[in-house]
């Protein structure tokens, strides 16, 4: 597990004023990432002694390509937490998932009493350090739901409330993505699955067969621009660049950036408002990341309903 994180002791041990001076709070909140560490710590020290085994087993039959894998995945695991496909990682992903339960017990309810009680920077401060915590054990923070059981998943923007991503068109080889009211139950169409790779993430429709959001260029009043579009993708093969997206967490919002080349490249998905026959539309867009993000350039991920 990182080791990065003792400076989170710190910011963990400024909340006795934040909380009323409670030093009982603040000793919880230490024990509590502690503990957070130490278990996932075991959990993985034995995931990776496993492929280690598996791998020096493979090596000893002289199977090269499946030796090679593994080495792959271990490597995958220790820089970024993105889970082996050579082993089984049931008992693994028990550990981590208890361990994340029993740190958020502890880290919420004081995130809530100090948002209750205005204290903004303190809340911010303990979230980022929540965060992070997290993020040291599975690659990625709060605001990303635990991808471990590929949920199904919705995302919404920040600036347009009620107004998630959908794919339409899906029946084709290709596809368009659009933003749509959010329905009242589970709409395939508007779910999507974020899958992790090496170099990023794949946004993938939930209700369509293997499509992929990506970036694309456009032509839009005369002039080529970036834009996203939907197409299937291979999944038996390396994945293109312009179906790739980084994730920049940003409390509980994130911002989707492109890691397309050319026209694309760096570019964060966003909605934009235009006139369509004197009427205001919301689209899809890719643009430049302004700093700090604007709400039309934020996305709120949740689990779909």
């Amino acid at each position: 597990m990182h080791r990065a994180l003792a400076p989170l002791f710190l910011l963990v041990a400024c909340f006795a004023g934040a909380v009323g001076a409670e030093p009982d709070r603040t000793e919880a909140l230490a024990k509590a990432k502690t503990k957070f560490e130490q278990d996932v710590s075991k959990a993985e020290d034995v995931l990776i002694a496993s492929m280690e085994k598996a791998q020096t087993k493979a090596q000893a039959a002289g199977n090269k390509a499946a030796a090679e894998k593994l080495a792959y995945d271990r490597e995958l695991f220790v820089s970024q937490r993105i889970l082996p496909t050579t082993v089984p990682t049931a008992a693994y992903l028990k550990v981590r998932s208890q361990a994340v339960t029993a740190l958020g017990a502890v880290y919420q309810p004081v995130i809530k009493e100090l948002t209750k009680a205005k204290k903004t920077e303190e809340a911010e401060a303990l979230e980022n350090a929540l965060s992070a915590l997290l993020k040291s054990a599975r690659g990625y923070g709060l605001a990303v739901p635990d991808l471990a059981a590929r949920p199904l998943l919705v995302i919404e923007n920040k600036a347009l409330v009620g107004q998630v991503i959908e794919t339409v068109n899906a029946e084709f080889g290709y596809g368009e993505a659009v933003l749509a009211a959010k329905a009242g139950k589970r709409k395939p169409l508007q779910c999507w699955r974020l899958e992790r790779e090496e170099k990023g993430y794949t946004i993938q429709s939930a209700g369509a067969a293997v499509k992929a959001m990506c970036a694309t260029t456009k032509v839009d009043a005369g002039k080529v621009v970036p834009g996203l579009m939907t197409y299937k993708l291979d999944t038996q093969k390396e994945t293109p660049d312009r179906f790739l997206f980084q994730l920049t967490e940003n409390r509980s919002e994130v911002l989707i950036v492109s890691s397309a080349k050319g026209e694309s490249s760096g570019y964060v998905l966003a909605t934009v408002e235009k006139k369509v026959k004197g009427v205001t539309v919301h689209e899809l867009t890719l643009e430049k990341k302004e700093t700090p993000p604007k709400p039309n350039q934020l996305w709120i991920i949740t689990e779909a309903k």
